[in-house]
């Protein structure tokens, strides 16, 4: 028989990407480069590209940029700062780069998101 697998928590490929997950997540403004990233989490930066992109199917960045997509959604369903200080407050240099992203992954602008949830709250009469 097939030895069982392990749990993730035991695999230590799944505890580095974890540990680099949660330190983009508390980070987004202003992120360290990947070779900081790596370091912080105890590996390098060609092992931290490797298993990240086994565990997740995607690159760093390309999660660094979903991440802060999906936190400006957050910011924008959730909250009334303006879109120029959310793409600061998320790590773009500026509401342009990040509405650029925004429609590219969503396919709306961020004005128009939020238009469109701040539509739906309001009762009809």
């Amino acid at each position: 028989a097939a030895p069982a697998p392990r749990p993730a928590e035991a695999d230590p490929d799944a505890v580095l990407v974890n540990a680099a997950k949660r330190l983009i997540a508390d980070n987004l403004a202003s992120l360290p480069g990947l070779a900081d990233i790596a370091r912080s989490v105890g590996t390098y930066r060609e092992k931290l590209s490797q298993v990240f992109r086994e565990q997740t199917g995607m690159t760093v960045f390309a999660y660094i940029r979903e991440a802060r997509i999906r936190r400006g959604e957050e910011l924008l369903r959730d909250t009334d700062i303006d879109v120029q200080d959310i793409a600061l407050m998320i790590g773009f240099n500026n509401a342009g780069n990040f509405a650029t992203a925004f429609r590219e992954r969503l396919g709306t602008t961020p004005s128009a998101f939020r238009q469109a949830i701040q539509h739906k709250k309001t009762p009809h009469g």
